[in-house]
């Protein structure tokens, strides 16, 4: 059999693509897998003013027709960059195990790190996630954000070059995939910055009519990653939330239930709306609609809409 699997062609979609092919030789030593690159408009924005207004459909639009017109048979992207609604005729699931959810920062002078309450006053730190700017200053409104863009080795490249950027926040799992030295970051506890949703796992999507990719890709999910998968994503659907939304989110699933935390915040960084709750293993899509509901009962529209 012959599967053609579609992607970007940064540095980090083609590993994340090659990671995902090899576990597929592994359970099916016959098949034959090829790469088709796509560019799409946020990568033609990428780096540039521009970007800052890319949604995440124009991340994945291009990589999406091309699978309802037949071009590919499936699309393997960062989970977390993954528009909350995708055409109706496709499926979206989860491949391989979740690498690291967090978030890691990557500083320019301190060699240690334990808290953004901790950096100095009026220290410069480079992101572009609305998420990360709004926990940042939810710990520290001294800290000065400026707008960072890029792969992420052109952000670390951009960093090493700058006299005044104390630091850059990114996310672990593309630092551990794309080999940066473990010495270079320092991981960002859980506590301190929630992630984003499905940070750290991989997204595939493909038409839904295709019962036959359905059993093949069923042989390389973690069952863990995809329960957490969709209660994560169940939630941000049900919140009506897009990537210009501040919002964290975290789903931990065990053999027994699966427990989910949720943040919405202000851009400012200074409201703050959460919700967690645990159900059994098997009601992820009704634990990500309660969360949903009361982060909403609380007032998460206003926060999600300003």
């Amino acid at each position: 059999m012959k599967i053609r699997v579609g992607t970007r062609g940064s540095k980090m979609a083609l590993v994340q693509t090659e990671l995902v092919i090899d576990e597929l030789k592994k359970s099916f030593p016959d098949l034959e897998a090829e790469i088709v690159v796509l560019k799409t408009a946020g990568d033609k924005r990428q780096g540039t003013a521009d970007a800052a207004v890319v949604d995440k459909r124009k991340w994945m639009h291009e990589l999406e027709l091309a699978i309802l017109n037949g071009e590919i048979d499936v699309s393997c992207n960062s989970a977390k960059d993954m528009p909350a609604e995708v055409a109706e005729e496709t499926l979206v699931v989860s491949a391989l195990k979740r690498s690291d959810r967090r978030d890691a920062i990557i500083l320019n002078y301190a060699k240690e790190f334990s808290s953004f309450s901790e950096i100095p006053d009026d220290a410069i730190i480079g992101t572009s996630s609305l998420r990360r700017r709004a926990q940042i200053l939810y710990k520290n409104q001294s800290i000065n954000l400026i707008d960072f863009r890029g792969n992420i080795n052109t952000r670390i490249s951009k960093l090493k070059s700058s006299d005044e950027v104390y630091g850059i926040v990114v996310a672990a799992a593309g630092l551990e995939r794309l080999g940066v030295s473990r010495e270079q970051y320092h991981l960002i506890p859980l506590e301190e910055m929630l992630p984003a949703v499905n940070q750290g796992a991989l997204a595939l999507q493909y038409l839904a009519k295709r019962d036959d990719l359905t059993e093949i890709f069923s042989k390389i999910q973690n069952s863990d990653s995809q329960r957490e998968f969709i209660a994560e994503r169940i939630c941000v659907q049900n919140l009506g939330a897009g990537c210009h939304s501040a919002i964290g989110i975290n789903a931990v699933s065990t053999a027994e239930e699966t427990k989910l935390k949720a943040s919405v915040f202000s851009r400012d960084g200074q409201s703050i709306i959460n919700s967690e709750k645990t159900l059994q293993k098997g009601m992820e899509l009704e634990l990500g609609m309660e969360v949903a509901k009361e982060l909403l009962e609380h007032g998460a529209a206003k926060l999600l809409c300003d």
